[in-house]
């Protein structure tokens, strides 16, 4: 195409060199400003626009002084109009490429650092599945294996923190993209990405999967590390319903059967992670020797604290003894270095509990040490024991009076 119009403007040039006639001189700015229209429609390059910015300029300066002439000849438009709006439609054409272009290298760039995650994350995954079967099949005990399942642990922090990082460039790169559709010129760019080999996407689609993987074939995990986990999920699924469509857009060619599969995949993930995170928390409780009663969601979660410390209570009020104060120290030992010391921080952050519900049960448990500690009784304790004294000292003093009057006798 540039070495067409190249020789078209050297014709247009050469013959402009000759005397022209009116006619002549119409008749070629009207080939040339199609000529440069048709061009301004499938150039696919800023560079290629550039260019055929200069030749409008070019063409402008050399019609210029025959301005009156082909006005007759363009009625009712003008030489004006015909140049204005070329230079309109190019300088619009080449916003629109470079943008598009500086797009494209932007999702190279991404593409190079996504790639770089998805290694690290495999060599990672591959040095956590050689460290669960190290530790499920060690013979070491105390000490040694419980320092292997705390590095085993730290691998899967690490995992965590790696697709973290990894959401956070998606989301900064393309929320800035500005992608709303993709018109032919993108698509284009699109599937010369989609042939490269270089699918981001791809790592993207892998996570939930992974991470379901892992949630399926793991049984003893903390709460707070599916806490994490339940972290990293909500991150994700965040980062899908902002750039999701863009995604899959850019990398995909069927878009709306990866949109569909992926946030399916999501919500399995959600519920994997939920089942293994509830019954974790159920089963700490119950180590504790806390019967508290079963819960599979946030709700029934702190309906089952609310009523665990109402029965408390009431059991308190009935009958404040060692046992009644026992179950009282369990639970508040339990709830205040367990639960809000490692638990609540993440469950505020993921929405399982809220600070109204984190203070009603507070208050609740207060209420429930103002009944059931044995401080509570120290009044009825200490009158009880003033009596006890009073009844020693009037024995002492009976049996005092009672010897005195005896040797009286005696003399």
């Amino acid at each position: 195409m540039m070495l067409t119009f190249a020789l078209t403007v050297a014709g247009a040039v050469q013959a402009q060199e000759q005397p022209q006639s009116d006619y002549e001189i119409q008749e070629n700015f009207r080939n040339q400003i199609e000529t440069l229209q048709q061009q301004v429609e499938t150039v696919s390059t800023s560079q290629e626009a550039d260019s055929i910015r200069q030749r409008i300029a070019s063409l402008e300066t050399h019609y210029a002084d025959h301005e009156s002439l082909i006005n007759r000849a363009l009625y009712p438009e003008t030489y004006r109009e015909k140049i204005t709006q070329l230079k309109k439609r190019i300088s619009t054409t080449h916003k629109r490429l470079a943008r598009i272009e500086q797009q494209d290298e932007t999702l190279k760039q991404l593409t190079i650092r996504l790639n770089n995650y998805s290694k690290r994350l495999i060599r990672l995954d591959n040095r956590t599945d050689s460290l669960k079967i190290a530790v499920s099949e060690s013979k070491k005990t105390g000490d040694e294996l419980q320092q292997e399942l705390e590095y085993y642990r730290q691998q899967l922090e690490q995992r965590d923190q790696l697709i973290l990082s990894f959401i956070d460039s998606v989301v900064i790169t393309y929320q800035n993209l500005g992608i709303d559709s993709m018109p032919d010129i993108e698509n284009r760019l699109s599937k010369s990405r989609l042939s490269s080999g270089e699918n981001p996407l791809q790592m993207i689609r892998s996570i939930p999967a992974e991470s379901i993987q892992l949630l399926d074939s793991e049984e003893s995990l903390a709460p707070e590390e599916y806490l994490r986990m339940k972290t990293v999920h909500q991150e994700y699924a965040a980062m899908w319903n902002k750039v999701g469509h863009k995604l899959t857009e850019v990398y995909s060619v069927n878009p709306s059967q990866v949109e569909s599969e992926v946030q399916q995949s999501i919500n399995r993930w959600e519920k994997a992670l939920n089942d293994k995170l509830w019954a974790a928390m159920l089963a700490s409780f119950r180590r504790a020797d806390i019967d508290i009663r079963s819960f599979e969601n946030a709700d029934a979660f702190y309906e089952a604290l609310e009523t665990y410390v109402e029965q408390g209570l009431a059991a308190s009020r009935k009958d404040s003894g060692r046992k009644s104060y026992e179950q009282y120290a369990r639970f508040a030992d339990f709830w205040n270095d367990r639960v809000k010391g490692e638990w609540i921080d993440k469950m505020i952050r993921t929405d399982l509990i809220t600070n109204a519900r984190l203070v009603t049960i507070d208050r609740k448990t207060s209420d429930w040490a103002s009944v059931a500690k044995p401080e509570s009784n120290l009044f009825a304790y200490l009158l009880g024991m003033s009596v006890l004294a009073i009844a020693v000292l009037g024995f002492l003093l009976f049996r005092e009076k009672s010897g005195s009057g005896s040797k009286k006798k005696t003399s």
